[in-house]
């Protein structure tokens, strides 16, 4: 039977290892030493470990370029359908305005998302607004066998940064849309690090409204201050080496930095705030030995050869692929008290998962063995 994996075929010392107890995460690996795959047709790229970004030697995704070797960005990925945003823009204008818009009792400030949102629901039920993909990139796709649903989209980085001078004016500039330096902006700027020298990500110390105030134009300029009273979220902390903590506006006072010097940076607009990605190269290979997997339920207890917690079993190749064919077979899905099919894209396609069991890692699968 053909599996498939990204990464070595080389046990793996497994750092998440436990020892078995009931109810554990399905993630976690039954055997101290190993690697994971999926059966090849069976593969969904949300369960695999894509956090690494794809500069790091050890991501599994890599940028998707164009001929000259620039990377895509999803502006440059999609065609805006401007017809179909015009007709909705003027809808929600007359919706706005009509009777029934002026005697909705909506809360105070910008509701233009609100009335734009019910004009698409009504012109485009089946969401035919969507862009479609540039003909450039569709010709680039095709010439490297690539489909639409295995670009993966990753965000731009973003860091806290700070004034170091607080007396100096605070207005600065973002960064233009085909340039990534700090040319532009009208203060020198330098990075929050924490304690273990990394750089702070936004994301858990400010809350998303600030954004939106601080950059209302695309994200680009209109600067102000993040405010400590609503930005900076309660449950913040700031961790050390030897795993102590203090509220993250308690470190800015020991640093002696004032939070009206924080800022953002960088700042992008919108649709050119993700680059697109694919997976690299896998491995397809051959296997019809012994294999831990998740179909445990679907076997009879005698194929069970060993179990680990209530989340795995191992068993040879034949009990495997029985239950395999059984968890997407009508037959089997006739006898469940609960029915439910779910459609869903993955890496090599579309396929119909059996919505009686947890979807999440199902058809994942591991190996112990070395392989020559």
């Amino acid at each position: 039977m053909k599996f498939v994996r990204f990464g070595s075929l080389t046990p793996q010392k497994q750092m998440h290892y436990k020892e078995p107890k009931t109810g554990m995460w399905p993630c976690c690996p039954p055997c101290k030493k190993g690697f994971f795959a999926f059966p090849a047709g069976y593969m969904d790229t949300f369960y695999l470990p894509l956090s690494r970004p794809p500069e790091d030697p050890h991501s599994l995704k890599q940028y998707f370029r164009d001929e000259n070797g620039e990377k895509i960005t999803k502006k440059a990925f999609y065609r805006k359908n401007t017809e179909a945003a015009e007709r909705i823009a003027n809808y929600a204008e007359e919706l706005k305005f009509s009777n029934w818009g002026r005697n909705l009792k909506l809360p105070k400030g910008d509701n233009d998302w609100f009335f734009r949102m019910v004009a698409r629901d009504k012109l485009y039920p089946n969401g035919e607004d969507e862009p479609t993909v540039a003909p450039g990139i569709q010709a680039l796709l095709k010439k490297r066998k690539l489909k639409e649903y295995q670009i993966l989209w990753v965000q731009r980085p973003s860091y806290i940064m700070y004034f170091p001078d607080p007396k100096k004016d605070l207005t600065f500039y973002g960064l233009g849309t085909d340039r990534e330096d700090r040319t532009r902006l009208s203060q020198p700027l330098e990075f929050l690090i924490d304690p273990f020298g990394k750089k702070i990500e936004p994301d858990n110390y400010i809350n998303s409204d600030y954004y939106e105030g601080a950059f209302p134009s695309l994200f680009e300029g209109g600067f102000r201050a993040p405010d400590p009273k609503k930005d900076y979220m309660s449950h913040s902390s700031v961790y050390f080496p030897d795993k102590k903590s203090v509220p993250f506006l308690k470190w800015l006072k020991m640093k002696h930095i004032s939070p009206d010097q924080l800022c953002v940076w960088p700042c992008y607009p919108e649709e050119e705030d993700e680059f697109a990605t694919t997976l690299k190269k896998y491995h397809v290979f051959d296997y019809d030995g012994c294999l831990w997997h998740h179909l445990g339920e679907l076997l009879k207890p005698s194929e069970i050869l060993s179990r680990f917690a209530d989340t795995w079993v191992y068993t040879d190749m034949h009990a495997y692929e029985r239950a395999l064919k059984k968890s997407n077979g009508t037959a089997y899905q006739r006898n469940m008290k609960y029915q439910r099919n779910m459609t869903r894209p993955g890496y090599f396609g579309t396929q119909t998962w059996n919505g009686t069991f947890d979807l999440s890692t199902m058809y994942e699968v591991f190996f112990d063995v070395k392989f020559h």
